[in-house]
């Protein structure tokens, strides 16, 4: 709509604010929550290079930032687009693959089910334990993902409307094998370190290397090395995206709507440039 570039500016066309008040709260809805939102994939990038090189966590928090901000700042989103497609590919490789191995390794999906049922069948419960404000923070999570800015303005992107179908049918694809492959290795890591429990140690002071443990005890170094990669993938992608969507909503609806309405292109690809380092 009126070749909106960003999701508040479409809003703004979209519902003709002339008041520009929904341009001004999207905004900053976004800057404060993907605010947030960055700062955790940062911290996902350094536990993973942390526990991989031995580095301390502060060097490598600066070391994932950084790796993500550089090419981010030079190429932009043809950039971010094009890295987007090889992390995404080296993604669905490591998220499949994985939990395979790991009910392969059990004895079978009946042997594996038949293990986690035994160590405690809420595991195998969808709706145990579940009140009504999980239920709706479940709702959230779900409902919210496909509207996330930074996915949408992937769409926004395409050349013509033919191509969104395309895109449609490729980007659903990759979520829902990705999504399933990434609960998949959780859970069938629950009957793996359950059989194992001589190197249950990491995973039991931390759940959250589960997908880090199983990839460097059931796979060869190489393989290993690449599908941890895929880690790297997933938060340099995700983290690339928002800094964009944070940058642009500084630059399109804050400072080229209200305090340089006449700003060239070149004057704001710099100012988001900036806006990316800061």
């Amino acid at each position: 709509n009126n070749n909106a570039l960003t999701l508040p500016d479409y809003f703004t066309g979209r519902f003709e604010d002339k008041s520009r008040v929904l341009r001004i709260i999207s905004a900053l809805v976004i800057l404060l929550f993907f605010t947030i939102y960055c700062a955790s994939g940062i911290v996902a990038g350094a536990r993973l290079f942390e526990s991989t090189f031995g580095m301390s966590y502060e060097t490598a928090l600066w070391a994932g930032a950084a790796a993500t901000i550089i090419y981010t700042f030079v190429g932009g989103f043809l950039a971010v687009s094009w890295t987007d497609t090889v992390q995404a590919s080296l993604m669905i490789f490591a998220l499949i693959l994985t939990p395979v191995m790991v009910v392969i390794s059990v004895g079978g999906f009946g042997d594996s089910l038949e293990v986690i049922k035994q160590k405690s069948i809420e595991n195998v419960d969808m709706l145990k334990g579940l009140n009504f404000v999980a239920i709706i923070s479940l709702m959230g999570w779900g409902l919210g993902y496909f509207g996330q800015p930074h996915i949408l303005a992937r769409f926004m992107a395409a050349d013509s409307h033919h191509s969104i179908v395309h895109a449609r049918r490729i980007s659903m694809t990759w979520m829902i094998l990705c999504l399933a492959g990434a609960v998949a290795v959780g859970f069938f890591g629950i009957a793996y370190f359950n059989n194992n429990p001589a190197v249950a140690g990491a995973v039991n002071q931390n759940a959250e290397r589960v997908f880090i443990e199983l990839a460097q005890i059931l796979f060869n170094p190489w393989i290993a090395g690449i599908l941890l990669s895929a880690i790297l993938a997933a938060v340099m992608s995700t983290l690339s995206c928002q800094l964009l969507v944070c940058s642009s909503a500084i630059t399109e609806d804050l400072y080229k709507a209200f305090l340089r309405k006449n700003a060239g292109q070149k004057e704001l690809v710099w100012i988001g440039r900036f806006m990316v380092l800061l």
